[in-house]
């Protein structure tokens, strides 16, 4: 046979094992993603399932379908394909023909051909494109995590061993992560010896989802509140064979809501003693009324009856006792009438503390105003008092009135 019949017998068996092959490639309708040539040892075209490829009578190389940066790398898997007679794989655009940005190309030795290979172009491009998008999914999540101030964790049992640690946890427990890795239960070396057992039963309970706090030792001797939430993992048979959790450390939450609670409880005190304060008030009023009442009706009235006599003439002596009642109702309650003229609302607010045994930073915090304003105000309590004298007491002085 010469070389020209040879060709032509070729061509005919290159042709009808395409067809064969193609066959096959229609019933799983996978065709249109996938390209065959037959191809010799020095690539050159025998045979092309497209239609569309542009190849003349004479052959052509498929090396002119090629992009230049695949020609290396596809001469040697073509090489080794017909040295080794074995198949070979490799990735890169598609051919130029095509419209696929991304293919797989095998490079298989003709089982009836020797020096001859079928080349399988298979269209991976839209496969590609979901792997970037999720290795870029991933690259964003996994920064999102490792930026994060909380820990992220994955632990698989039996045998138990950690899959995924963040790297928050050597901020949070001040431990390596290697420690952590090589013994997942190195974390329970820092918890407060009082949670160490409620948390471990926690994260070895496998079916429940948990939500903790618990606190835990800094190498300082610092303790810390951390807030734990666990999940468990089910594999594709619905067995739970992992569980993730986060941890976050809430320390400053937690010591601003207990500096509220004692916030709010030294309010509640205050208002008490406030209230106190007012109640005291209102009851010397109430005496001082009553007293005022009582001296009138006892002493003025009578006295008033009798001062002036049956001739019109005011009796000197009933005008005396008149007088003197008036000193001495004065003198009962002129201290208090004198002490309410004379001073504003907040000067007799404080003079009830300081009668009461209050000290200046005791009057301050339960009228909420500062130390020295407490202090300006018992000089004008003593100014307008007249206390002249600044050895006398204050406290002394009103308890006197």
């Amino acid at each position: 046979m010469n070389d020209k019949n040879q060709d032509q017998f070729n061509r005919q068996e290159s042709e009808s094992y395409v067809v064969e092959s193609k066959s096959v490639l229609d019933s799983l309708e996978i065709s249109k993603k996938i390209t065959i040539f037959v191809i010799n040892s020095r690539g050159i075209i025998e045979y092309c399932s497209d239609p569309n490829c542009p190849k003349s009578e004479d052959t052509e190389s498929v090396f002119d379908f090629l992009v230049p940066e695949l020609h290396p790398p596809f001469q040697k898997a073509l090489s080794e394909c017909v040295s080794k007679l074995q198949y070979v794989e490799l990735q890169g655009p598609g051919p130029k023909f095509k419209n696929q940005k991304w293919c797989k190309y095998l490079l298989i030795p003709h089982k009836k051909m020797q020096g001859y290979i079928l080349l399988v172009s298979f269209d991976i491009s839209r496969e590609t494109e979901r792997l970037e998008s999720l290795r870029y999914s991933e690259e964003r999540f996994r920064q999102m995590i490792e930026s994060s101030n909380q820990i992220f964790w994955i632990v698989e049992f039996n045998p138990r061993k950690a899959i995924y640690i963040s790297p928050a946890y050597e901020k949070i427990f001040n431990q390596p992560l290697e420690r952590i890795f090589e013994n997942p239960n190195a974390y329970i070396e820092s918890v407060h010896p009082d949670d160490v057992d409620r948390i471990n039963n926690r994260y070895t309970d496998l079916e429940t989802e948990t939500d903790d706090e618990y606190r835990i030792i800094d190498p300082e001797g610092s303790i810390r509140w951390l807030h734990s939430r666990t999940f468990p993992v089910k594999d594709p048979g619905g067995r739970i064979y992992r569980k993730c959790g986060i941890v976050e450390d809430i320390t400053e939450r937690k010591e601003a809501g207990e500096q509220l609670k004692k916030e709010r409880k030294a309010l509640m005190e205050k208002n008490i003693t406030l209230k106190e304060v007012l109640e005291h008030i209102e009851e010397e009023k109430r005496n001082f009324r009553l007293s005022i009442t009582e001296n009138i009706q006892q002493i003025i009235m009578p006295t008033l009856r009798k001062i002036v006599n049956d001739d019109g003439t005011v009796n000197k002596s009933k005008l005396m006792v008149l007088e003197n009642s008036l000193g001495e109702m004065a003198l009962i309650s002129g201290g208090l009438m004198h002490l309410y003229s004379r001073l504003s609302p907040r000067e007799v607010e404080i003079c009830t503390l300081i009668k009461n045994g209050s000290t200046t930073k005791e009057i301050a915090d339960a009228l909420y105003i500062s130390i020295s304003t407490v202090k300006k105000h018992r000089e004008k309590i003593r100014k307008k008092l007249q206390i002249t004298n600044r050895k006398t007491n204050l406290a002394s002085f009103l308890k006197r009135i």
